[in-house]
């Protein structure tokens, strides 16, 4: 059963209590990748991305994996950082990252940053925090004005990339039923605040992207089924769309998935092996 799921271009990384699996499912190439010195643990929370080489060819970029503990601790948080190109797990030291007192609500990685929403321990509010995996160490990301405070029980925040490029927010408000997009440019800019009918106010959007027409479309991911709803952008235009008999064998995130041509990193040179 696969527990936990990340992804960074169209690669894949499946967590298993056994082994780690990074596949492109378009080109069918999939690759284990053996845990390290430490052991899987429902509270480990994972993230795919890359160290550019400046180069305009995702190929050439140095990918790796990081690791990192998550619940309630008096310690810090322990961090591994696996790379693809030596096959090998290195424990990093982080002390100013506090860490996240459960599993984040929400991950994404863009241009090779993987970033996560959560809370932090002996917070009360949700921050967003990125890992560079050049500089390896974690940074904190502000939330925008309407989040700000933000918390568990008022109010549901998810993450996302919008157009390929930009980091994006979601933020539904329980108490005002409104959902607020907002995308990071240089700072936070709201891209558009709707209202979806009651039906469709599901607890928690997993997922989510705007389309080419300029709609939302929210995933909510239930035990057994998915709910899809699209809303148009004045929120007047609501259509819902349930997949249920849904097999519950991959924990984690859900995500919406762009076919890539990139290349399994060290895929080649493990087939080789086996």
């Amino acid at each position: 059963m696969v527990e936990n799921m990340s992804h960074c271009d169209g690669l894949l990384l499946f967590v298993t209590r056994s082994n780690y699996f990074v596949s492109n499912p378009f080109l069918k190439q999939a690759r284990r990748i053996r845990f390290g010195h430490g052991f899987y643990s429902p509270m480990d929370a994972y993230g795919l991305g890359y160290i550019s080489n400046q180069s305009s060819s995702l190929s050439c970029n140095d990918y790796r994996m990081v690791r990192f503990r998550c619940g309630a601790s008096d310690k810090g948080s322990r961090i591994e950082v696996y790379e693809f190109s030596s096959d090998r797990w290195r424990v990093v030291a982080d002390k100013s990252f506090d860490r996240f007192s459960e599993l984040p609500e929400s991950s994404v990685c863009l241009r090779g940053t993987p970033y996560w929403i959560g809370y932090l321990n002996g917070k009360t509010f949700s921050t967003i925090q990125s890992f560079d995996f050049e500089k390896e160490r974690f940074e904190t990301l502000f939330l925008p004005p309407s989040s700000i405070g933000s918390s568990k029980l008022g109010n549901s925040l998810a993450l996302g990339v919008f157009r390929g490029d930009q980091l994006s927010l979601l933020h539904k408000s329980r108490v005002t039923g409104k959902i607020h997009l907002w995308v990071m440019k240089k700072h936070w800019s709201k891209l558009m605040r709707i209202a979806i009918p009651e039906v469709a106010m599901f607890p928690k959007f997993s997922s989510y992207f705007i389309d080419n027409n300029g709609k939302l479309v929210l995933l909510n991911r239930g035990l057994r089924s998915i709910n899809i709803c699209i809303v148009g952008k004045g929120g007047d235009e609501c259509q819902n769309v349930q997949c249920s008999d849904l097999v519950p064998s991959i924990g984690g995130s859900a995500c919406y998935y762009v076919p890539s041509l990139l290349q399994v990193p060290g895929f080649v040179e493990a087939t080789r092996r086996s």
